[in-house]
């Protein structure tokens, strides 16, 4: 029998975060996008353990201000992108420029030599990556998606989606059922 599982991302790094910490009974409290202010002093094998422990999940600890900067801005958008319900009617620079005190073009700058991609970018993959999990997950229409995620249009969305995907929206939605139906007819 096969089931399909949806989860929170944001909720499953805190909760593995929560139970590694707790292994080393260490005093922490969660800060804003995924800053964690550790009150126990780590020593060099215990920050080693961590790191590996976590690293199974994803996660890693970073320091460098110009990575952790970028983890915000991606932190940020993520964050924003996943919001539950209908996404507000926000322009993302002056998200990211209220939530990070920084000027966009810093933000942009520091983005796009880390990373080599653009700030806009890396938001329109994130977006197509939630379209995908709401086909997937849901039974919402692509123009109900399309409302959700403040497309201007579905036009908008198809565009976008099939720039980063190759495929339009609607015929990813016609593999997902077909396969849907063949797992079925399979069980």
């Amino acid at each position: 029998m096969k089931v399909f599982v949806t989860y929170s991302i944001h909720t499953l790094w805190k909760q593995v975060l929560r139970e590694q910490l707790a292994k080393h009974s260490i005093d922490f409290t969660f800060g804003e996008l995924g800053e964690v202010d550790i009150k126990t002093p780590l020593t060099a094998e215990i920050t080693k353990e961590l790191a590996s422990a976590l690293a199974i999940y994803g996660i890693e600890f970073v320091s460098e201000d110009q990575n952790l900067l970028v983890r915000r801005i991606k932190d940020v958008i993520r964050d924003y992108v996943y919001t539950e319900g209908d996404l507000p009617p926000v322009n993302v620079s002056k998200l990211l420029s209220e939530k990070l005190n920084y000027s966009y073009g810093h933000l942009t700058a520091v983005f796009s030599e880390a990373t080599s991609i653009s700030i806009a970018h890396f938001t329109m993959m994130q977006k197509v990556e939630r379209i995908k999990e709401l086909i997937i997950e849901t039974e919402l229409s692509l123009t109900e998606i399309s409302y959700r995620l403040n497309y201007s249009s579905l036009a908008h969305l198809s565009s976008q989606f099939k720039l980063i995907t190759g495929l339009s929206p609607k015929r990813f939605k016609e593999i997902i059922e077909k396969k849907r139906l063949s797992q079925s007819l399979i069980e």
